[in-house]
């Protein structure tokens, strides 16, 4: 959350049909994997865990052995 002992929030209601998924992810996690990247793998997986498993088998491709600065959460319109 940064340095500063005072952390300033920004949030934003999102409506329920406006997103079928949401990757709210740190900038460890995408600066390194593109957009375009988890659009696809998105496309593949129905399961919130099965995306952000295959977008982190992505992320450690690219990053070296001692960058832990990653965090991420999937989140999905469950279908009825």
């Amino acid at each position: 959350l940064g340095m500063s002992d005072e952390i300033q929030i920004e949030q934003q209601e999102l409506k329920n049909s406006q997103y079928e998924s949401l990757l709210l992810c740190s900038d460890g996690f995408w600066e390194f994997v593109l957009e375009k990247e988890m659009v696809e793998v998105r496309k593949k997986w129905q399961s919130p865990r099965k995306w952000l498993d295959k977008m982190r088998l992505v992320l450690q491709s690219r990053i070296s052995n001692d960058n832990d600065n990653n965090t991420a959460i999937a989140v999905m319109k469950r279908r009825i």
